[in-house]
């Protein structure tokens, strides 16, 4: 087993949109979070970004009857609302605990847009790492 991630420290943060319009918000959010990451984010040390990314895809019903359809080979009903996720690991929890200091720039405006808009938010932070695969 590959452990190169084993120990580092991940931080997932989840956002369901039930509109275009808080969709199209939130793409706007992340293109300028990115050029953020970018300019921030150290490439070396103990502070080093290790992985990030952003993923965008349709709501699936849940249920545990729609669930079972993909153990078939098959789509769930979806729900019309829109999911992203963003990644991010660090090499340590002092990279992690570095970024959020440097957010704090742009952390009202982003809780501006959760609320104005109704994003359903998920914050799952300083999560240690146990397992990976092919690094």
């Amino acid at each position: 087993m590959d452990v190169a991630l084993k120990g580092k420290k991940s931080v997932t943060l989840t956002f369901i949109c039930g509109n275009s319009e808080a969709v199209e918000t939130l793409r706007a959010f992340f293109d300028s979070h990115y050029e953020f990451m970018k300019a921030k984010c150290k490439r070396d040390g103990k502070l080093k970004l290790i992985h990030y990314y952003v993923s965008e895809g349709p709501e699936y019903d849940n249920s545990p009857k729609e669930f079972a359809k993909w153990l078939d080979g098959i789509f769930p009903a979806k729900t019309g609302r829109t999911v992203f996720t963003l990644n991010e690991v660090y090499e340590t929890e002092d990279g992690l605990h570095d970024h959020y200091i440097h957010s704090k720039s742009w952390s009202e405006s982003f809780s501006e847009i959760l609320s104005s808009f109704d994003i359903e938010f998920g914050h799952f932070n300083q999560l240690d790492i146990r397992q990976s695969l092919w690094s």
